[in-house]
């Protein structure tokens, strides 16, 4: 053979090897950069979600209208700092906060009942809330802090 076909073969094999190897690592770049744009997306979701659970639950504390001047302010104090939990993202509250809107939610359902049966489970449902929520606004004030 001619050593010109052996220099222009050489040149072929290499070009085609830069070629593969070029595509081979734009494909595993672009790969890697989806599944990364994929985990923000699904973190900003996350993220999002968490604000919007946040936000039904202060509108659920300040619509809930309670007697008596000192236990109100204290619920609304509550409701901004549930809003500030959004930032600690500590399970326990989070976790605490659902349980605490969902008493929340029972107690407004029971009340707008007429049976008798229905508004003495409120009552219970309320007593419950009222001595549990100083120990868990205790707890959020305690996270804050270390954040």
């Amino acid at each position: 053979m001619d050593s010109s076909l052996y220099a222009l073969l050489d040149t072929t094999i290499k070009i085609g090897l830069g070629a593969a190897i070029s595509g081979f690592t734009t494909y595993f770049v672009a790969r890697y950069k989806n599944r990364e744009d994929a985990k923000k997306d699904k973190q900003n979701w996350l993220r999002e979600n968490k604000h919007d659970a946040y936000k039904k639950l202060s509108r659920c504390i300040m619509s809930f209208s309670l007697d008596g001047g000192e236990v109100h302010s204290a619920f609304d104090y509550f409701a901004l700092l549930s809003e500030c939990a959004l930032l600690t993202e500590n399970k326990d509250l989070i976790d605490e906060l659902s349980s605490f809107l969902h008493k929340l939610e029972q107690v407004n359902r029971f009340t707008d009942s007429n049976a008798l049966e229905d508004k003495d489970k409120a009552e219970k449902i309320y007593h419950e809330i009222y001595s549990q929520r100083l120990e868990l606004v205790n707890k959020l004030q305690e996270d804050l802090a270390r954040t």
